[in-house]
């Protein structure tokens, strides 16, 4: 592979295979933020499959032409000798190879073409499934008729495995997906991916005004265009979001502005111009060449590309570090993908970006140390933050209420996640507060308290927990040190719906060094010139750290303690 060798890209094309070695019946999903890889992941899949068989034939299907063009150039890059084949009438190309990337709308009425072809890989996924947004029924159709035309499995990948007004797409009556491979959109996952360099840090600060929302009509489960054009689309909410822009964006590099529609995109970018920041509006009546456009963004013609929606896929500029979001939506994809275009990285040149700690440094001194998200239309506030947005699944009730998702800094006003203890920006300390809840019950008053009793004495005995716990899964880790003091390593065990946690300060001094390295030399299996001394060496040779099938656990108060562990 050229990709550059990224842990779970290759673990991701690894439980596909696993996955697909269930039976035919099982039709996997990866879901990969966007920024992480995503063609790296098909590829390594690909790779896999050709290994397992050197003479099985492979289909990636998908309805955007850039992201077809972007991984046609990358298999092609990563296969040399292997015949490749393009087949889209908007593409250029209809030649069928061992390897075949087609766009879904040329081949949909054509599976005999593709009948002997063992695997087909779906990227941008979530288009197989009937959305309110912009997904339309149509291409639902085409997807459907083309796989039930063939014999062969299909595995997808996409950044947002959701639709409005439906949840999760793998989960359901009729979905074409049903088993979740991978995904790293999970919070933690997410947040590892940030923490090792591969994806950007992103910090939306709170912007002293937000669109009204509460009076909008809804269509179709989002707001209505027209409804926001009529009463959000006005010059002095323009201009305030503008002024506001220009203000906090003084030392950003490139910005793109998310607005309602064309009439709006083009307002928007008349004022940025107007006041003296270089700005184009892209959208589908757009009279310039998009091509051309996004080159002359990365070459610095322009500062600001405002657009409605048609930079929200297949769009790659990873410089992009300000995020201007004017367009108030209740789709969990539209805000995913809005906040995506920012999570790419840009390394510094000159840094040994195999590492962690070379990526980190590589980072911090490129063109784009973060990306600033500018959120006036109040969408993370309404959706929740990039790495846990609220998903509501069809059919589960929910109440409206469901508490805070985000919340704001009160030091710098960036807005954190709601379980947040630091502010990830200035890392101020929270304040939490205990909160009652009243339960009802049908019973009376007195026996009311004797149930209370009784569940107290559950509590206390939970609370007091020791014994073994089959582990399901290990995380690793850089928890970072507070007050001056140095980074640890989090060992995060899952353990059927118990989450436990270890911390192992290995760049501590005293007996808690002493403890950190006795816990690895326990579990280390490697050669002793490789013995981690770092947190950052750690987590470049965690593979090989012995991984305990149980854990014995002792629980008090908050937390577990690890007593001992079998292997």
């Amino acid at each position: 592979m050229a990709f550059q060798d990224r842990w779970y890209q290759t673990d991701a094309a690894d439980a596909v295979m696993l996955s697909l070695a269930k039976g035919s019946d099982i039709h996997p999903i990866v879901v990969a933020p966007t920024g992480s890889g995503k063609t790296a992941i098909i590829c390594h899949t690909i790779e896999r499959v050709m290994d397992s068989n050197p003479f099985s034939k492979v289909l990636v299907l998908c309805h955007i032409g850039t992201v077809l063009k972007q991984d046609y150039k990358a298999i092609v890059e990563n296969f040399e000798g292997i015949p490749i084949g393009l087949y889209g009438s908007g593409l250029g190309s209809k030649t069928i190879r061992k390897i075949t990337v087609a766009q879904i709308n040329s081949v949909y009425k054509r599976a005999d073409l593709f009948a002997n072809f063992d695997i087909v890989i779906i990227d941008e996924a979530h288009a197989v499934t009937i959305e309110d947004e912009k997904i339309s029924a149509e291409e639902y159709g085409m997807y459907r008729r083309f796989l039930s035309g063939i014999k062969a499995n299909y595995v997808g990948l996409t950044a947002t495995h959701f639709r409005m007004g439906h949840g999760h797409i793998h989960i359901g009556e009729g979905a074409l997906f049903n088993h979740m491979a991978y995904d790293l959109s999970e919070m933690s996952k997410y947040n590892r991916l940030v923490d090792e360099g591969f994806l950007s840090q992103m910090f939306p600060k709170d912007t002293s005004f937000k669109m009204n929302t509460e009076k909008l009509k809804t269509i179709g489960g989002d707001y209505s265009s027209k409804d926001m054009s009529n009463k959000l689309d006005r010059e002095n909410l323009t201009k305030a979001a503008v002024m506001e822009t220009i203000h906090f964006g003084k030392n950003r590099k490139k910005w793109l502005c998310f607005a309602i529609d064309i009439q709006h995109c083009e307002n928007v970018a008349k004022m940025f111009n107007d006041n003296g920041i270089s700005a184009i509006a892209v959208h589908s009546k757009s009279k310039e060449n998009l091509d051309d456009v996004i080159e002359d963004y990365r070459n610095g013609k322009y500062k600001v590309l405002v657009s409605v929606e048609k930079l929200t896929t297949g769009f790659d500029v990873p410089e992009i570090d300000l995020i201007i979001i004017m367009r108030p939506t209740k789709s969990q994809r539209i805000h995913i993908q809005i906040l995506g275009r920012g999570g790419r990285v840009v390394f510094a040149p000159g840094y040994d970006i195999n590492t962690i700690e070379g990526r980190l440094e590589a980072i911090e001194n490129s063109v784009k140390p973060n990306c600033l998200v500018l959120d006036f239309a109040g969408n993370i506030e309404r959706l929740g933050p990039i790495n846990d947005v609220r998903i509501r699944q069809k059919d589960k009730k929910e109440k409206d209420d469901q508490g805070p998702i985000t919340k704001v800094c009160p030091e710098c006003g960036i807005r954190n996640h709601g379980a947040a203890k630091h502010c990830m920006n200035c890392d101020y300390e929270f304040e939490f507060k205990e909160k009652l809840t009243l339960v009802a019950s049908k019973a009376e008053i007195i026996k009311r308290e004797e149930e209370k009793k009784e569940v107290k004495k559950v509590v206390e005995k939970k609370e007091n927990f020791k014994g073994w716990a089959r582990i399901d899964s290990i995380e690793y880790s850089r928890h970072p040190g507070r007050s001056g003091k140095p980074d640890s390593i989090l060992v995060s065990y899952k353990s059927g719906m118990m989450n436990i946690k270890e911390w192992v300060a290995i760049e501590h001094n005293g007996y808690a060094k002493y403890k950190a390295k006795n816990w690895i030399n326990f579990r280390w299996s490697g050669d002793s010139a490789e013995f981690p001394e770092t947190v950052h060496e750690f987590l470049m040779v965690a593979n090989k750290i012995k991984k305990p099938k149980e854990i014995l656990a002792e629980k008090s108060g908050r937390y577990y303690k690890i007593l001992d562990a079998r292997f």
